[in-house]
């Protein structure tokens, strides 16, 4: 779905708005395999926000985990 949808979306959207999106993760196991994570790296660099990558959050916070909540 990523390569296929979010990556075509990404690639037509002027630089300036693209370079400004995060991505966050959520904390689904198949999700932290070293490919995805190595993908994900690739596509935004430091603005993934995920466990063990450059930018980390609390565990178990409602407020920045919402993937998991909903």
């Amino acid at each position: 779905m990523l390569k296929e949808q979010l990556l075509p979306m990404l690639q037509r959207m002027p630089q300036f708005r693209a370079s400004r999106l995060w991505f966050m993760q959520d904390g689904a196991p198949p999700h932290w395999a070293s490919g995805m994570r190595d993908w994900l790296k690739n596509i935004f660099g430091k603005q993934c926000i995920d466990r063990g990558g450059p930018m980390r959050w609390p565990a178990r916070s409602t407020d920045l985990t919402p993937c998991d909540f909903y």
